[in-house]
């Protein structure tokens, strides 16, 4: 009778310990609740210290004056996207800086679906600041000197065969700004990697048809494709039969001094140090600009003027990124 006491004692015994171990509705709806809030508690820790993104993958939404502008859809980043604009020593070229930086911040603002509205878009963001260069780059449709499957009218670089690409139109627009005084009628002008021959169309818009502005490239087929688009325009193909418009296939590096010195000298491409074969050929009271520094990384684009006597004077206007003035073994390299 001890015994049989004894393992009954020790069955109900048995049975309590298992008893909290036996799930019910409630004891399941409670586990799963209090998982759920350490799940909840857990999460909101992790969001605590995760860190940032990117600032490329952040949106930054601002609320901007309305305006008939067109935003692309899938943007990418320009390589003369400019990052910084530091004051120079004059008034009236702070003032198109302080614009330029605005528009560069306002990203893609100024893309359109026409010419004429990209004209005024950059015109309406301040970064053309004259009536003749409203008119230069009006008359300047880029849809002539941008492949099909390209988009002309977005404000950004576009591709145009052999690593090269056609420059962002407010770098365009701010180029012919920044040598607007050496841009008179009868000015001669050297454009160093014309590319499509854009610049060039603009540039003899401004200097008029008693002007001279010889485009240089050093891939030939680019030459040749500059010289089929400028002859698309009628205007521009009786200024090449009269010798006012030229391109020529060439070391950019080593300008054109046949036809120089020249009034205004644009570089579309960054040199590492001064090309002294261009201060060469730049006149007395002239102006160049073009991006300085290294090939990787940011460069600064400066404007350069020749004195009376014959000493140079740089000015600081922005940092950019722009492709190296290379040779053509090394811009062709990768290339199919």
């Amino acid at each position: 009778m001890y015994r049989g006491y004894t393992r009954c004692l020790a069955i109900t015994v048995l049975a309590l310990l298992l008893i909290p171990l036996v799930p019910t509705p409630c004891t399941r709806a409670t586990v799963h609740r209090d998982t759920q809030q350490r799940e909840q508690h857990h999460h909101q820790q992790q969001e605590q210290h995760r860190s940032p993104p990117p600032r490329h993958q952040q949106h930054h939404h601002q609320h901007l004056p309305h305006t008939d502008l067109y935003t692309p859809s899938k943007p990418t980043a320009p390589m003369d996207d400019p990052v910084v604009a530091l004051p120079p020593s004059d008034e009236a070229e702070e003032t198109l800086s302080q614009a330029f930086r605005r528009v560069a911040d306002m990203a893609w603002r100024c893309s359109a679906k026409s010419n004429s509205q990209l004209v005024s878009n950059l015109r309406n963001g301040g970064i053309i600041k004259h009536d003749d260069v409203e008119a230069a780059l009006r008359a300047t449709d880029r849809g002539l000197y941008v492949p099909k499957d390209q988009s002309p009218y977005e404000d950004a670089p576009q591709y145009i065969g052999y690593n090269s690409t056609i420059s962002a139109p407010h770098m365009h627009a701010y180029a012919l700004e920044c040598l607007h005084d050496r841009l008179k009628p009868g000015a001669r002008v050297l454009d160093i990697g014309c590319g499509s021959g854009v610049l060039v169309e603009a540039f003899s818009r401004m200097v008029g048809p008693e002007g001279v502005v010889v485009g240089v490239e050093h891939i030939p087929e680019l030459a040749e494709m500059s010289k089929r688009n400028l002859k698309k325009c009628p205007e521009m193909a009786k200024r090449m039969d009269a010798g006012h418009v030229h391109v020529f296939a060439g070391d950019g590096f080593k300008g054109h001094p046949e036809l120089g010195p020249y009034d205004a000298i644009h570089v579309g491409a960054a040199a590492a140090k001064m090309p002294q074969h261009l201060v060469d050929q730049l006149n007395v009271g002239g102006a160049m600009v073009l991006p300085l520094g290294p090939e990787h990384g940011y460069q600064e684009f400066v404007k350069v003027y020749k004195n009376d006597d014959g000493e140079l004077e740089k000015r600081h206007l922005l940092d950019v990124r722009y492709v190296p003035l290379t040779t053509p073994e090394h811009q062709l390299r990768g290339f199919h």
